[in-house]
């Protein structure tokens, strides 16, 4: 954790040193780089778990859909396809109201899935919650909050601290989200010791 929150710290000066001593203001605006980073850090940590659905076994797909389907949702929140000028299928997926209903139908499906059969999941979920993992993405999530602070407020520069902050609790789920492998080989080893 230690080495994560320096990595954050060495990352943010950086970006503090571009924007703000250099007046590279630009860096945080719309479709630049720090919301490019954050776009590509969203998609990499629902690549982890997507491709982790292929390795789970039966009683551990359902939250490790439910991990790929929040990057999914936050990586489509987090990118303006509709700025982007896309048509056809791309845009029925990704614009307004028809990514809406689809996202809604799934993670309605899905929780309903995880709900019906809750105990389980019970185990592998309070295993996550309380192992490295949940760790890392806790703090994430606190980044995040702290970020959303950063957009209601207005002072010079408010929204480098927003996009930053939104940086870091990225970075610190996809941190989090290379732990997730090694948590559901520990709750494997943890069974089979149990035989």
């Amino acid at each position: 954790m230690a080495a994560i929150l320096l990595f954050l710290l060495a990352l943010d000066a950086i970006l503090y040193y571009q924007a703000i001593i250099l007046d590279k203001s630009y860096i945080y605006d719309e479709f630049q780089l720090i919301e490019n980073l954050q776009a590509f850090t969203l998609l990499i940590a629902f690549s982890i778990f997507a491709a982790t659905l292929f390795v789970a076994k039966r009683g551990e797909r359902a939250v490790v859909a439910a991990g790929a389907l929040l990057w999914l949702t936050m990586f489509l929140r987090e990118v303006d396809f509709e700025e982007l000028h896309v048509t056809g299928v791309i845009a029925f997926l990704t614009v307004g109201k028809s990514k809406d209903a689809i996202l809604a139908v799934v993670w309605l499906f899905l929780l309903g899935y995880l709900a019906k059969h809750f105990s389980r999941y019970k185990p592998l979920l309070r295993s996550l919650i309380f192992s490295k993992m949940g760790l890392v993405v806790f703090v994430g999530g606190l980044s995040l909050l702290a970020g959303d602070f950063f957009e209601k407020v207005h002072f010079p520069h408010h929204d480098f601290y927003e996009e930053t902050l939104e940086l870091d609790g990225y970075l610190l789920i996809l941190f989090g989200s290379l732990f997730f492998p090694a948590v559901l080989r520990g709750i494997d080893t943890e069974r089979n010791l149990q035989r």
